[in-house]
Protein backbone atom coordinates (compact mmCIF):
# COMPACT_ATOMS: atom_id res chain seq x y z
CA UNK A 1 0.00 0.00 0.00
CA UNK A 2 1.60 3.75 -1.07
CA UNK A 3 1.95 6.00 1.99
CA UNK A 4 -0.37 8.25 0.05
CA UNK A 5 -3.39 5.50 0.29
CA UNK A 6 -3.01 5.12 3.89
CA UNK A 7 -3.56 9.29 4.31
CA UNK A 8 -6.14 8.84 2.01
CA UNK A 9 -7.76 6.04 4.44
CA UNK A 10 -6.94 7.98 7.59
CA UNK A 11 -8.80 11.52 5.74
CA UNK A 12 -11.83 9.00 4.72
CA UNK A 13 -11.97 8.00 8.51
CA UNK A 14 -11.95 11.43 9.42
CA UNK A 15 -14.91 12.30 7.28
CA UNK A 16 -16.86 9.13 8.33
CA UNK A 17 -18.05 9.85 12.46
CA UNK A 18 -18.69 13.27 10.97
CA UNK A 19 -20.77 12.06 8.06
CA UNK A 20 -22.55 9.31 10.48
CA UNK A 21 -23.57 11.75 12.90
CA UNK A 22 -25.25 14.20 10.21
CA UNK A 23 -27.43 11.12 8.87
CA UNK A 24 -28.11 10.48 12.39
CA UNK A 25 -29.51 13.91 12.92
CA UNK A 26 -30.79 13.91 10.02
CA UNK A 27 -32.73 10.47 10.25
CA UNK A 28 -33.96 11.66 13.73
CA UNK A 29 -35.63 14.55 12.38
CA UNK A 30 -37.83 12.70 10.17
CA UNK A 31 -40.18 12.50 8.87
CA UNK A 32 -41.68 16.06 10.08
CA UNK A 33 -45.01 18.00 9.89
CA UNK A 34 -43.88 18.94 6.06
CA UNK A 35 -41.98 16.30 5.14
CA UNK A 36 -43.66 12.79 5.26
CA UNK A 37 -42.52 8.70 4.19
CA UNK A 38 -44.45 9.25 0.45
CA UNK A 39 -42.15 12.74 -0.05
CA UNK A 40 -38.91 10.93 1.72
CA UNK A 41 -39.62 7.94 -0.78
CA UNK A 42 -40.21 9.98 -3.96
CA UNK A 43 -36.86 12.64 -3.14
CA UNK A 44 -34.49 9.15 -3.05
CA UNK A 45 -36.04 8.43 -6.21
CA UNK A 46 -35.48 11.17 -7.69
CA UNK A 47 -31.85 12.01 -6.83
CA UNK A 48 -30.50 8.91 -7.03
CA UNK A 49 -31.92 9.18 -11.02
CA UNK A 50 -31.40 12.32 -11.28
CA UNK A 51 -27.37 11.64 -10.41
CA UNK A 52 -26.66 10.22 -13.89
CA UNK A 53 -28.63 13.03 -15.18
CA UNK A 54 -25.70 16.37 -15.91
CA UNK A 55 -25.93 19.60 -17.82
CA UNK A 56 -23.20 20.67 -19.61
CA UNK A 57 -22.11 24.17 -19.00
CA UNK A 58 -21.14 26.28 -21.51
CA UNK A 59 -18.05 27.03 -23.08
CA UNK A 60 -16.14 24.55 -20.41
CA UNK A 61 -15.72 21.04 -19.77
CA UNK A 62 -17.51 20.91 -16.62
CA UNK A 63 -20.85 19.06 -16.25
CA UNK A 64 -24.03 19.88 -13.41
CA UNK A 65 -25.61 17.33 -12.07
CA UNK A 66 -29.05 18.01 -11.41
CA UNK A 67 -28.77 15.64 -8.07
CA UNK A 68 -26.98 18.81 -6.96
CA UNK A 69 -29.92 21.27 -7.97
CA UNK A 70 -32.45 18.24 -6.16
CA UNK A 71 -30.37 18.51 -2.53
CA UNK A 72 -30.28 22.32 -2.80
CA UNK A 73 -33.98 22.98 -3.29
CA UNK A 74 -35.01 20.32 -0.21
CA UNK A 75 -32.60 22.02 1.79
CA UNK A 76 -34.21 25.03 0.93
CA UNK A 77 -37.40 24.18 0.75
CA UNK A 78 -37.96 21.27 2.81
CA UNK A 79 -35.12 21.84 5.52
CA UNK A 80 -32.05 20.20 6.42
CA UNK A 81 -32.80 16.97 7.54
CA UNK A 82 -34.05 15.82 3.72
CA UNK A 83 -31.44 16.93 2.01
CA UNK A 84 -28.66 15.39 4.37
CA UNK A 85 -30.76 12.11 3.19
CA UNK A 86 -30.75 12.90 -0.29
CA UNK A 87 -27.05 13.85 -0.39
CA UNK A 88 -26.05 10.25 1.56
CA UNK A 89 -28.61 8.56 -0.84
CA UNK A 90 -26.75 10.48 -3.99
CA UNK A 91 -23.46 9.46 -2.63
CA UNK A 92 -24.44 5.70 -2.93
CA UNK A 93 -25.83 5.92 -5.89
CA UNK A 94 -22.71 7.30 -7.34
CA UNK A 95 -20.66 4.39 -5.53
CA UNK A 96 -22.49 1.62 -6.92
CA UNK A 97 -21.77 3.08 -10.88
CA UNK A 98 -18.37 4.21 -10.09
CA UNK A 99 -17.93 1.47 -12.39
CA UNK A 100 -17.94 4.01 -15.08
CA UNK A 101 -15.15 5.54 -14.24
CA UNK A 102 -11.98 3.20 -13.27
CA UNK A 103 -10.01 6.11 -12.85
CA UNK A 104 -11.04 7.02 -9.72
CA UNK A 105 -10.58 4.65 -6.53
CA UNK A 106 -13.04 3.47 -3.99
CA UNK A 107 -11.62 5.25 -1.26
CA UNK A 108 -11.59 8.75 -3.83
CA UNK A 109 -15.32 7.84 -4.31
CA UNK A 110 -16.24 7.84 -0.62
CA UNK A 111 -13.79 10.37 0.26
CA UNK A 112 -16.13 12.68 -2.42
CA UNK A 113 -19.29 11.46 -1.09
CA UNK A 114 -18.06 11.88 2.20
CA UNK A 115 -17.24 15.62 1.39
CA UNK A 116 -20.60 15.96 -0.28
CA UNK A 117 -22.59 14.87 2.75
CA UNK A 118 -20.65 17.48 5.37
CA UNK A 119 -20.72 20.02 3.03
CA UNK A 120 -24.34 19.77 2.91
CA UNK A 121 -24.85 19.53 6.40
CA UNK A 122 -22.72 22.22 7.66
CA UNK A 123 -24.65 24.47 5.02
CA UNK A 124 -28.11 23.01 6.26
CA UNK A 125 -27.28 23.89 9.79
CA UNK A 126 -26.03 27.07 9.11
CA UNK A 127 -28.91 27.70 7.02
CA UNK A 128 -31.04 26.70 10.05
CA UNK A 129 -29.46 28.91 12.48
CA UNK A 130 -29.23 32.05 10.17
CA UNK A 131 -32.41 31.89 8.13
CA UNK A 132 -34.69 29.38 10.39
CA UNK A 133 -36.88 26.78 9.25
CA UNK A 134 -38.56 26.63 5.97
CA UNK A 135 -41.83 27.28 6.74
CA UNK A 136 -40.57 31.23 8.00
CA UNK A 137 -38.31 31.26 4.59
CA UNK A 138 -41.60 30.31 2.41
CA UNK A 139 -43.80 32.67 4.38
CA UNK A 140 -41.65 35.58 4.15
CA UNK A 141 -42.37 37.66 1.51
CA UNK A 142 -38.60 39.58 1.53
CA UNK A 143 -36.67 39.29 -1.90
CA UNK A 144 -33.28 39.76 -0.25
CA UNK A 145 -33.83 37.57 2.67
CA UNK A 146 -34.49 35.14 -0.15
CA UNK A 147 -31.56 35.91 -2.55
CA UNK A 148 -29.26 36.20 0.55
CA UNK A 149 -30.36 32.58 1.14
CA UNK A 150 -29.71 31.26 -2.74
CA UNK A 151 -26.74 32.83 -2.53
CA UNK A 152 -25.59 31.40 1.12
CA UNK A 153 -26.27 27.73 -0.32
CA UNK A 154 -23.82 28.32 -3.24
CA UNK A 155 -20.92 30.47 -1.74
CA UNK A 156 -20.48 27.75 1.69
CA UNK A 157 -20.61 24.60 -0.31
CA UNK A 158 -18.51 26.22 -2.70
CA UNK A 159 -15.99 27.12 0.23
CA UNK A 160 -16.16 24.04 2.55
CA UNK A 161 -15.93 21.44 -0.78
CA UNK A 162 -12.87 23.72 -2.61
CA UNK A 163 -11.19 23.15 1.03
CA UNK A 164 -11.59 19.72 2.31
CA UNK A 165 -11.32 18.42 -1.69
CA UNK A 166 -8.35 20.28 -2.05
CA UNK A 167 -6.59 18.89 0.99
CA UNK A 168 -7.49 15.06 -0.65
CA UNK A 169 -6.04 15.86 -3.71
CA UNK A 170 -2.60 16.91 -1.97
CA UNK A 171 -2.84 13.90 -0.28
CA UNK A 172 -3.92 11.42 -3.62
CA UNK A 173 -1.97 13.62 -6.18
CA UNK A 174 1.01 15.25 -3.78
CA UNK A 175 -0.30 18.27 -5.22
CA UNK A 176 0.79 21.30 -4.08
CA UNK A 177 -2.07 23.16 -1.27
CA UNK A 178 -2.25 26.35 -2.75
CA UNK A 179 -2.30 25.62 -6.62
CA UNK A 180 -4.81 22.51 -6.17
CA UNK A 181 -7.24 25.60 -4.57
CA UNK A 182 -6.93 28.07 -7.47
CA UNK A 183 -7.24 24.90 -9.75
CA UNK A 184 -10.14 23.71 -8.21
CA UNK A 185 -11.90 26.15 -6.92
CA UNK A 186 -12.97 27.62 -10.33
CA UNK A 187 -14.42 24.50 -11.22
CA UNK A 188 -16.24 23.79 -7.91
CA UNK A 189 -17.95 27.72 -7.62
CA UNK A 190 -19.03 27.24 -11.09
CA UNK A 191 -21.22 24.03 -10.83
CA UNK A 192 -22.17 25.33 -7.29
CA UNK A 193 -23.52 28.81 -8.64
CA UNK A 194 -25.48 26.46 -11.03
CA UNK A 195 -26.90 24.46 -8.52
CA UNK A 196 -27.82 26.80 -5.92
CA UNK A 197 -29.31 28.72 -9.67
CA UNK A 198 -31.80 26.02 -10.60
CA UNK A 199 -32.64 25.63 -6.86
CA UNK A 200 -33.86 29.16 -6.30
CA UNK A 201 -35.53 29.72 -9.55
CA UNK A 202 -37.33 26.20 -8.73
CA UNK A 203 -37.87 27.43 -5.25
CA UNK A 204 -39.49 30.50 -6.85
CA UNK A 205 -41.20 29.31 -9.00
CA UNK A 206 -43.04 26.79 -6.85
CA UNK A 207 -43.73 29.90 -3.46
CA UNK A 208 -45.53 31.33 -6.13
CA UNK A 209 -47.96 28.57 -7.78
CA UNK A 210 -48.38 27.58 -3.62
CA UNK A 211 -49.14 31.93 -3.19
CA UNK A 212 -51.59 32.25 -6.45
CA UNK A 213 -53.62 29.22 -4.76
CA UNK A 214 -53.80 30.47 -1.64
CA UNK A 215 -54.47 34.34 -2.53
CA UNK A 216 -58.40 34.91 -4.03
CA UNK A 217 -58.18 35.97 -7.72
CA UNK A 218 -58.22 39.58 -8.07
CA UNK A 219 -57.61 40.37 -4.31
Amino acid sequence: MRRNDKYAILYLAFLLPLNVAAIAWAVGGLPSEKVDLALIGFSLILVCAAVQMRIQLPKTNLQLSLADAVILFSLIYFGGELAIVLSAAATLTRAIISDREPRKSLIGWLVDGGISILTVSVTALVVLEVFGRPQAVMAGRDAISFVLLVALTALLPFVLNTLLTSAYLVIEREEKYWHSLRTHGIDVLLVCLGAAIMAGLAVMALRETNQQNIDPVGS
